[in-house]
């Protein structure tokens, strides 16, 4: 049931967002055949490369716990990253639409899964997260992650 869900939140970011890159669809099809250490290895490098995409999906893996351990934490660091990183684009796109007339953003489906998220978190959590999100730059993204982790145990 839960791996349901999860496939279920990963389809639809994906969908929504207008995210599909090589790598990208090659995790969703293994996150789909329930095989998240496949998914990590293709979103973790375009995660670390500001792939907002990549960032939303590995936050629902660390949301439910799905090839990494469950860290909500660590979810919404994630997420928050995913809509900052989305909303950088969309200005840009925005820039860009207004020299061609063509293009639209919509950062909703970013920011909506962010606040739904912060919603259920503690201020432990959420001044925990804003640590985290402070030593993330965009080259070292899994190796704090992975720091974070092994500092909990």
């Amino acid at each position: 049931m839960k791996n349901r869900l999860v496939l279920t939140f990963l389809m639809a970011y994906s969908l929504f967002s207008g995210v599909c890159f090589a790598g990208f669809n090659e995790g969703l099809d293994a996150a789909q055949r329930g095989d998240f250490a496949t998914a990590l290895k293709e979103w973790g490098p375009m995660a670390e490369q500001g792939d907002p995409g990549a960032m939303l999906n590995l936050g629902v893996l660390y949301q439910y716990g799905e090839g990494v351990p469950q860290n909500r934490v660590i979810a919404y660091t994630l997420f928050k990253r995913a809509a900052m990183f989305y909303s950088i684009g969309c200005e840009l796109r925005k820039a860009q639409s207004r020299q061609h007339q063509e293009g639209s953003c919509n950062v909703n489906n970013f920011s909506k899964k962010r606040d739904e998220f912060e919603a259920q978190l503690t201020s432990l959590e959420l001044n925990a997260s804003r640590k985290l999100f402070d030593q993330i730059d965009a080259q070292n993204l899994l190796s704090v992650l992975e720091q974070y982790i092994r500092s909990e145990r």
